[in-house]
């Protein structure tokens, strides 16, 4: 279910699959929130997705380590600074 949501053409559902698949500890939700990056900024709190993608064990992944790294250094519009 997560999955489909997260594949959705609206940005909210989409926000909604990743939330679900980042509680699960998937990390390719990861990969294609890197992928996605707009469609964070019309969420209500992307802040929320960063709270359960914290929660995953990335330490062996090193390309999983660089898209949240990507993420975090992004001059798109969910940046925070």
């Amino acid at each position: 279910m997560c999955r489909r949501l997260s594949e959705s053409g609206s940005g909210h559902l989409k926000a909604l699959g990743w939330f679900g698949r980042l509680k699960a500890t998937d990390v390719s939700a990861i990969f294609e929130m890197e992928q996605n990056l707009p469609a964070l900024s019309v969420t209500d709190n992307p802040d929320g997705l960063a709270f359960w993608a914290g929660t995953i064990d990335i330490a062996g992944n090193p390309d999983a380590i660089r898209a949240v790294g990507r993420m975090a250094l992004s001059d798109g519009p969910v940046n925070r600074q």
